[in-house]
Formats: C-alpha cells, sequence, structure tokens
C-alpha cells in the first residue's frame, strides 16, 4: 500500500492511498460470503453457493462498491498508524479510482490534532487548599432534611420568617421599554439564603390576597443576565401563606431519616463525612484544572486548524443549549433575553474552543509517550453501564452508534488516566 502525504494548511493534510487489487480481494471475498448468506439462488440453499457463482451473481463492481467502505475504513486507520498521525475529527474522504481488479485510490483530507511540547512538569506547583467544614454547611445540610420532613398549615395571619409563600410575580425594566416578566404560583421559603437582597423584606407582613409593589435591585452577577445590576419595578400578589413547621432534631428523627442511624449524633457524623468527601473532590477538581491551565500556558504547540477550533465551538455550544434545555430552559427565549445570537456565543466560546484542543493535544502526547492502553473488558463495562440506563439494552443498541461510543468512552478513560499521571508529576503542596 502507498501512502502519499500533502500538506493543505496548518494542522490539515492530504493523504493520497492506493491499495493494490490483491489487498483488495481479501475485502471483495468477505462481503461476497456475506452477501450470499442472504441470497436466493437457484439450485443451492442460503449461504451454501459456492463463492464464484455468489460473485457472478452479484458482478464485480457491485462488490467493489459493496466493500468500499470496509477497505477504505482498514487501510485509513493503517495509513493513519503508519503516517504517524493524530486525527481529531472524522476524515473527508475521497474515491479517486475504482474499478474491478485495479488498484484503489481515494484521499483522505485530515485535521490533525497539534503536536506539544510540554513544560517540565516538576517545575510546575500547585497550591493545595486545607479541606475544611463549617459548622454553619453542617448546620444547613441538617436544615435541608428538617424542611424535607417538614409539615405545612395555611395561616391567614402575615408572612414571617421561616414561612412558605406562594406569589405572582410581575417584573418589569423601565429602561427596557417595560419590558415584563410575569410568573405564576411561585412558592418561596422566606428567609432563605438563595433569594436576592431585599425581596424577602417587600414579603414580610404581607397576608394571602395582598398586593405590594417596589423596585428592586438585581445583583451585578445575578444569574438572569438581562436583570443583572438593574433595577426593575417589581409587582407581588401574595396567593397563599403556610406556616412550616419542622421536627425535632432527636434520635427518632434520625432514625426516621434512615434506620442505620441510631441516633442523632450518628447522623450528624455521616453527615460531617459526606461533606468533607464532597469538599475533597472538589479540591481535587481545583487541582487538576489549575494543572491543566499551567500544562498549557507551559506548552509550546504547533500550528492549530481553524476547521479543529470550528467543531470545538460547536461542541461547546451543543453542551450550552442542552445544559438550558434541561433546565427547562427554551434556547430561542435565552438568547433573547441575553440578547445575543448562536453567532455572537459562537465568538465567545472561540478561547474555550482552542484550550480545550490544546488539552487534548497535551493528553495525546502523554498517552503515546507512557503508552497508556485501555482494556477493551473495562470500555465493555463502561459501555454497559450506560445502556443499562435504557428501558431496553436492545432498544438502546438501535439508538445508539456503538463504535462511536465505545471510542468516545475509550478517550475518556485514556483522558482520565493521563490526567492521574500528571497529577502524580507535579508539585502539590
Amino acid at each position: 500500500m502507498k501512502v502519499k502525504q500533502e500538506q493543505l494548511a496548518p494542522g490539515k493534510i492530504i493523504l493520497y492511498i492506493t491499495v493494490p487489487a490483491e489487498k483488495c480481494e481479501k475485502f471483495l471475498r468477505s462481503k461476497a460470503l456475506e452477501l450470499g448468506e442472504k441470497m436466493d439462488i437457484q439450485g443451492f440453499r442460503p449461504g451454501k453457493a459456492p463463492l464464484q457463482i455468489i460473485r457472478g451473481q452479484l458482478g464485480e463492481m457491485k462488490l467493489l462498491t459493496s466493500s468500499l467502505e470496509d477497505i477504505i475504513q482498514d487501510t485509513y486507520d493503517e495509513a493513519i498508524i503508519a503516517e504517524g498521525l493524530k486525527p481529531a475529527r472524522q476524515p473527508k474522504v475521497d474515491v479517486l479510482k475504482v474499478a474491478p481488479g485495479n488498484d484503489l485510490e481515494y484521499k483522505v483530507e485530515v485535521v490533525i490534532l497539534p503536536e506539544a511540547t510540554l513544560p517540565e512538569l516538576q517545575k510546575i506547583k500547585i497550591a493545595a487548599k486545607p479541606v475544611k467544614i463549617t459548622s454553619e454547611e453542617e448546620a444547613a445540610i441538617l436544615k435541608q432534611l428538617q424542611q424535607i420532613r417538614a409539615t405545612e398549615a395555611l395561616k391567614s395571619g402575615p408572612a414571617e420568617i421561616g414561612d412558605k409563600v406562594e406569589l405572582d410575580v410581575l417584573t418589569t425594566i423601565t429602561k427596557e421599554n417595560g419590558q415584563t416578566d410575569e410568573v405564576k404560583n411561585q412558592a418561596v421559603i422566606l428567609g432563605d439564603t438563595k433569594m436576592i437582597d431585599g425581596f424577602t423584606e417587600n414579603i414580610l407582613g404581607l397576608t394571602a390576597g395582598e398586593e405590594k409593589t417596589f423596585q428592586q435591585k438585581f445583583p451585578e452577577n445575578y444569574h438572569e443576565k438581562r436583570y443583572a445590576g438593574k433595577s426593575a419595578e417589581v409587582k407581588i400578589k401574595i396567593n397563599k401563606v403556610w406556616q412550616i413547621t419542622l421536627p425535632e432534631l432527636t434520635d427518632d428523627f434520625a432514625r426516621a431519616v434512615n434506620p442505620k442511624f441510631t441516633n442523632l449524633k450518628v447522623l450528624q457524623d455521616q453527615l460531617a463525612e459526606n461533606l468533607r468527601l464532597e469538599h475533597k473532590e472538589s479540591e481535587n477538581d481545583r487541582q487538576e484544572l489549575a494543572m491543566i491551565d499551567a500544562l498549557v500556558k507551559g506548552s509550546q504547540f504547533t500550528p492549530i486548524a481553524e476547521e479543529l477550533v470550528t467543531a470545538r465551538q460547536q461542541d461547546l455550544l451543543g453542551e450550552y443549549k442542552y445544559n438550558i434545555e434541561r433546565m427547562g430552559g427554551v434556547w430561542a427565549k435565552y438568547l433573547e433575553s441575553i440578547k445575543k445570537t448562536e453567532e455572537d456565543i459562537l465568538k465567545d466560546l472561540s478561547v474555550e474552543a482552542e484550550q480545550r484542543v490544546k488539552i487534548e493535544a497535551i493528553i495525546a502526547v502523554v498517552v503515546a509517550a507512557q503508552k497508556i492502553e485501555i482494556a477493551d473488558s473495562v470500555v465493555a463495562e463502561e459501555i454497559n453501564k450506560i445502556l443499562s440506563r435504557f428501558p431496553s439494552t436492545e432498544q438502546a443498541k438501535k439508538q445508539i452508534d456503538l463504535a462511536r461510543l465505545a471510542a468516545s468512552v475509550r478517550g475518556r478513560l485514556l483522558s482520565r488516566e493521563a490526567i492521574l499521571w500528571l497529577k502524580g508529576q507535579i508539585e502539590i503542596k
């Protein structure tokens, strides 16, 4: 097999591949036998006709075109390994010459990962932060358990801290052409720290049926960008008020949460341990992100293909949309609320997309240098976990491209192992 490489642009090459006719022959034989299993040939039982008769029935050109995908996939993989390339996306294939009994010629446009030259890993130092749990955190998680098991009773009196209130909210940004948002039957717990400053104070003292209009200042980091840092006119109507009664923190309460908690102290100790593990995991994530940032800044990279950055921008956009819709949002309305188009979002994601490409290049260097491999059995185990989330495994297999899923799982596991190896080479203290 002959392979000729041509540089097309930074990070993009063309491979001209010539596959000898005799190499194609094994694929033709295999495809003929596969198709012959389903053919009804007079005088023979299904799958029992001689190979030459099957080929005669199919015709050599039809057999060759039916085998093209297998031939190209196999020989492309062989060429990539031989040329030492690291493709970053699916290749674009053009068949140049195909005829029975002749060599197959095709070209492949390949976008490759940039080559990364890493800095001296021992010189990278990450400061570790101590994992601490505050008494306020322990109290808050215990309070959440109380709230889950709280009892509610409608009240006719004024709303107080700790009460649950159902209200209608009409918000108007007067400087935005009077644009309004209305929410019906919104339920809030007065005193909840998640509420913005000033909102609770304007509800306190109101009873069911009462209305109130006030000016509300939204914080600069408010999640709804249209309101962030602005003042708005807010009109509320109280629909219902409930008095919330929390259960007492006793040994019986602990056992009600789970019989394994024999007393309140055992429950509190378990909650503290859960918090400690969460903080430890968050600290590990922070250290890894800091390490990756230092690696990207300290590494040298060959030119990056523009198409590769564009592809990663699209990946990030897809993740962005998925997260908005997963939380119940509508993508079009979200774009309208932040006054941006998808094109604007894509531009905003360009730096992050390039960062992602560089991280992939670093991971590829480590995987190759350290000869990191993932056993097929481990990949299969992970795939089975994913398939088990579907109502039917067979149905899942029909909906999912298993080959692509396997490649994705293997890539994720390789990245995880590479990150762990890198973390073991740097100084964290």
